[in-house]
């Protein structure tokens, strides 16, 4: 047995009349998913069953019965998918349809008593209690807030983004967001949003403390995607030093003859400028030694 609802001794009104049933609805068929137009659908095949007892009046006349009485349809339940602040997938503003293949019904003194119009009431009112099975079976597949804690984690260890010079990239995530959830051509697409600052350094950094994943806060639909970039970029002098000499710098012609290389190089700031301090050595004219420190400065551009 497969049973979508059950109940006994359940009290409904048909009818000109009461009375009570013990109802079952199975489904006899696999799940179907609908996704498009910003809603997911799921739909099942269904049978339905009750034992009824009735008493009331048809055509005045005083009248009571108990029959079992079925059906069959479809059962569809319309939800609207997004991301609640905690990272768990919510199917909002459920909505309840059946459509039957065959109608139950009563008969008492030849007059026809539908139930159909009872069950869908019913079924509007265990709604929430399918969506919530839905829900949760959702969750424990996707494990979206278990896949978010393992990257937000990752971000806040630096990456390398260059070995000569060497850089490093270091995020500073500051709050993650969403826009509506997307339901299109049989895809359900979830956006997410980083708001986060950036560095980058020249020597790998240490990696932030990771704090807890944070709340997810919704965003308005329409939302543009694509990214807003700020980025402290820190190269230490020291790494710069390091990039130069890897890089090698010929040896310079003086004038009127000889020639110098530089043998080390060394960066530091003055009153806002970059300032190159080169130690020298070479030959000038007639073969003589020479050696000693040139100091360069400007803005870097």
């Amino acid at each position: 047995a497969n049973p979508l609802y059950e109940a006994k001794g359940e009290r409904l009104s048909l009818g000109y009349g009461e009375g009570t049933a013990d109802i079952l609805l199975e489904k006899t068929g696999p799940l179907a998913v609908h996704l498009r137009d910003g809603k997911a659908a799921f739909s099942l095949p269904f049978r339905f069953e009750a034992m009824i007892a009735w008493k009331g009046k048809v055509l005045q006349i005083p009248a009571r019965t108990r029959q079992e009485t079925f059906g069959s349809g479809v059962l569809t339940v319309a939800v609207t998918p997004g991301l609640d602040e905690g990272w768990s997938i919510r199917l909002n503003a459920p909505a309840v349809t059946l459509r039957w293949d065959s109608k139950p019904s009563l008969t008492v003194l030849g007059q026809s008593i539908g139930v159909a119009n009872m069950l869908s009431s019913m079924l509007d009112k265990e709604a929430s209690k399918l969506v919530k099975r839905a829900e949760d079976a959702l969750n424990a597949s996707a494990k979206v807030k278990e896949h978010a804690q393992v990257q937000w984690e990752r971000l806040h260890h630096p990456f390398r983004l260059n070995d000569a010079p060497e850089l490093w990239l270091l995020i500073h995530p500051l709050s993650t967001g969403t826009p509506p959830v997307t339901v299109q051509d049989g895809r359900l697409t979830a956006t997410l949003s980083l708001r986060s600052t950036l560095s980058i350094a020249s020597e790998r950094p240490e990696p932030l403390p990771s704090p807890p994943l944070p709340r997810l806060h919704a965003m308005p639909k329409g939302t543009t995607t694509g990214f807003l970039l700020n980025v402290e970029a820190l190269l230490s002098y020291k790494a710069l030093a390091a990039y130069v000499a890897r890089e090698g710098i010929p040896p310079v012609d003086l004038p009127g003859g000889g020639t110098v290389t530089v043998d080390k190089l060394a960066f530091y700031a003055s009153r806002g400028r970059l300032v190159a301090a080169a130690d020298i050595s070479g030959k000038a004219l007639l073969s003589r030694p020479v050696s000693g420190r040139i100091y360069l400065h400007g803005t870097p551009r």
